[in-house]
């Protein structure tokens, strides 16, 4: 809810950020799992399997999320969804 005298969103833009080495990246992280293969040719071996993985990170501010065009039909959880990730990238700001 936005009262009358509140700034309203209409654009948002951010930048990528260029961290200088992958490992000092703070928005994402690197897992490796092993895994062993359940059925088929090659049942009971392990393997490993690497997964980058979001991470909580203030960071993540820099990145908005895109805004949808006017033509654009959001279901009402979803529009409720981007509202309040808006509200909340107001506050930090």
């Amino acid at each position: 809810m936005y009262l009358e005298d509140e700034p309203v969103i209409e654009d948002v833009k951010g930048c990528k950020i260029d961290w200088k080495s992958p490992d000092k990246c703070l928005t994402e992280k690197t897992v490796t799992k092993k895994e062993r293969k359940k059925s088929g040719k090659g049942k009971g071996q392990v393997r490993s399997v690497t997964n980058v993985e979001r991470m909580d990170s203030f960071f993540w501010f820099f990145t908005p999320p895109k805004m949808p065009d006017e033509n654009d039909d959001l279901e009402e959880e979803e529009a409720e969804a981007m509202e309040e990730a808006f509200e909340q990238d107001y506050d930090v700001a």
